[in-house]
Parts: C-alpha cells; structure tokens; sequence
C-alpha cells in the first residue's frame, strides 16, 4: 500500500508532547521508542513521530477491542459450556493419568 499524507490539526497540548518526543532524554521518548519498538533518531521528522504515536495507539485500540472480545465470549458461556469443558479437562487428566 502507498503511504498517504493527511492533515492533522494540532493543539498546543499536542505540540507539547511532540516537543518532548523530540528530547534524547524525555521518558515520553523512552517509552514511545518501547512501544513502537524502534529507535528515533535525531533527525526524525514530525511526520515519523506522529506516526509512530499514531501505531501505538493503533494497537492499543486493537488490544482493547480483542479484550472486549474475550470479555463477550466469556459471558456467553452458559453451564451447559462450563460442563463441557470441565468434561474435556477432566478426560484428559485421566489420559494423562493425573488425578483431580
């Protein structure tokens, strides 16, 4: 996919942070280059910056979403779900021959 430009207005708040991922020594940059998992260089632009922010929170979304996922599915489970699975892990320590 070709990489598209799009304008993104930003407030002092946001002009702020960037100031600070910009500093070698800010824990705002140890953090994003951890998350991102990547190393900023000096002379990264804005515009690499931004994106890397935009990544993590890309993924921070999607691990949000997958844990509401999960917590769904875990509601649905009726005791009808619940027995089957207590049924299988209790098969399978008899195969194993562990008891419970």
């Amino acid at each position: 996919m070709t990489p598209t430009r799009k304008s993104l207005p930003l407030e002092d708040g946001d002009l702020d942070a960037l100031k600070r991922l910009r500093d070698p020594k800010s824990p705002e940059r140890a953090a994003m280059a951890r998350l991102a998992g990547l190393s900023v260089t000096d002379t990264a632009s804005d515009a690499s910056l931004l994106h890397a922010v935009f990544s993590i929170g890309r993924q921070a979304l999607r691990e949000e979403a997958n844990a509401d996922g999960y917590a769904q599915l875990a509601a649905q489970q009726d005791k009808e779900d619940e027995a089957f699975h207590a049924a299988l892990r209790a098969r399978g320590a008899r195969r194993s021959g562990v008891s419970e």
